[in-house]
């Protein structure tokens, strides 16, 4: 639902008080996404846990759309991507 809703207000399809209204609501789900703008320009994403921990912290996208755009992608990587262990660790 807030996927949709970001990518709604960088449309400029709802506003972004009612973006925060929603993400305030739902926000307490067991976890979920945060969209911030970067100090190099762009903006970045976070997963977040239920507590608000940072789980994983994506690179720089230039747009706001650009970034929920990468979200649906992990989103669908996630539920479905295989695990490759590159550590090295033969335990």
């Amino acid at each position: 639902m807030l996927l949709h809703l970001l990518l709604m207000t960088a449309c400029g399809l709802v506003s972004v008080d009612r973006y925060s209204q929603w993400r305030e609501k739902w926000s307490n789900m067991s976890g979920h996404f945060e969209v911030f703008a970067s100090s190099e320009g762009g903006y970045h994403f976070r997963l977040l846990d239920s507590a608000g921990n940072p789980l994983a912290t994506s690179g720089v996208y230039p747009t706001i759309r650009a970034a929920a755009a990468g979200i649906f992608t992990v989103r669908e990587i996630a539920g479905t991507g295989l695990i490759s262990d590159k550590s090295g660790d033969q335990r």
